[in-house]
């Protein structure tokens, strides 16, 4: 049985609130100016019990929305992570529909779409599955649940899903509850051994030749030379937080595309599309493995990515919010994502990421370092 990662300790949650919430300077201002006014007023013991009541009613009228990223559940669960509608976000919005407006890319290269391709001349899964082998041939992982045999038929038709469908029974309680790729040993073990390989590599460069290239309608673009590898466990929190790839502090590119590569099913299926066997693997919340994003800028049709071996999604990360919720299926997300952008319109000097408290823009991700020419030849 999958445990709920528990619930912050008081300590942060008073931490975050503090640090985070809008009019948290107000709230304090106003407190101390009714202690000193029933101070000079009623004296010392007084003003004391009246000031907490003052105090406890302005916080109730400045209670923090409960719909806000980072409000929790009992059971440490968000309720909800889409973007909260205060003053800051009033700002990113402004921001990131200037983003788009100074993008030169079509309405069609920006727009979400799912396209299918033929896996097995990439096979991408293949390699994925093979990296989780050899790490569990180096003892970095320890896999035995995914291969014992059972008496049980429940158990033997578990074990006849896809492996990367199933790592989650392989999964520490500690990888359970990581929001972060840091505390997940599939994550390093597809880095190690798929994205630092010539296979993967050649692999990738012909995918986006062949495939993400008409997709945008262009022959050339300048890819990222690392992909992102991304497994989100069945059971486990959310995976980062609400984001557009193009505010700070990512500072991607205005012209770049998202494109997302599932390695197992994500959004639904067993009758709610994406392909699949038809099984029972979204039996409790079909969309809750997937990405959540919104169709176009400012949309906020939030909405989850469906899709599955065979198919890559792409949209405009950019500028459209994306993020993760829990995972409450029974199915693990394995996926890459690989950001293009047309080569005409790469801009070589744009400032890349920043690091925190270090501004608003960093070194720039050049061509040859960060990114790739599709039509060069690998330096593999």
């Amino acid at each position: 049985m999958v445990r709920a990662p528990p619930r912050p300790p008081p300590w942060r949650v008073a931490r975050d609130y503090f640090r985070n919430h809008p009019l948290n300077k107000k709230w304090i201002r106003v407190a101390a100016l009714a202690g000193i006014i029933l101070f000079c007023r009623f004296g010392l013991e007084q003003s004391i019990t009246r000031t907490i009541l003052v105090a406890f009613a302005f916080r109730f009228l400045i209670q923090k929305d409960t719909t806000n990223p980072g409000h929790h559940h009992r059971d440490g669960r968000r309720r909800d992570r889409r973007p909260p509608a205060t003053p800051e976000f009033e700002l990113l919005e402004r921001e990131r529909l200037e983003l788009t407006e100074s993008s030169a890319l079509t309405r069609e290269q920006r727009a979400e779409r799912v396209v299918n391709y033929d896996e097995r001349s990439y096979g991408f899964v293949r390699l994925a599955e093979d990296a989780i082998r050899a790490a569990e041939a180096r003892n970095s992982l320890r896999l035995a649940r995914l291969h014992d045999d059972d008496d049980d038929d429940d158990a033997n038709a578990e074990r006849r899903r896809p492996m990367l469908e199933r790592l989650h029974l392989a999964a520490t309680e500690h990888a359970l509850s990581s929001q972060t790729p840091t505390g997940n040993p599939f994550v390093a073990a597809l880095v190690s051994e798929v994205r630092s390989s010539r296979a993967f590599a050649v692999a990738l460069r012909e995918f986006i030749r062949e495939e993400v290239c008409p997709a945008l309608g262009v022959k050339r673009v300048a890819y990222q030379r690392k992909p992102t590898f991304r497994v989100h466990l069945a059971g486990a929190p959310a995976q980062g937080m609400p984001h557009a790839d193009g505010l700070h502090p990512h500072n991607r590119q205005p012209n770049e595309v998202n494109v997302w590569v599932p390695l197992t099913r994500v959004g639904a299926w067993g009758g709610g599309g994406g392909g699949g066997d038809g099984g029972d693997g979204g039996k409790n919340h079909p969309s809750t493995n997937s990405l959540v994003c919104e169709s176009e800028p400012g949309a906020r049709d939030f909405h989850p990515l469906v899709a599955s071996p065979g198919q890559f999604v792409k949209f405009y990360g950019c500028a459209c919010w994306h993020f993760t919720t829990r995972n409450d299926t029974d199915v693990t997300r394995v996926s890459f994502d690989v950001r293009v952008v047309p080569f005409r319109l790469h801009d070589d000097d744009r400032p890349g990421p920043s690091k925190a408290g270090k501004g608003r823009g960093g070194k720039p991700l050049r061509l040859g370092e960060h990114y790739v020419d599709s039509d060069a030849p690998l330096d593999y």
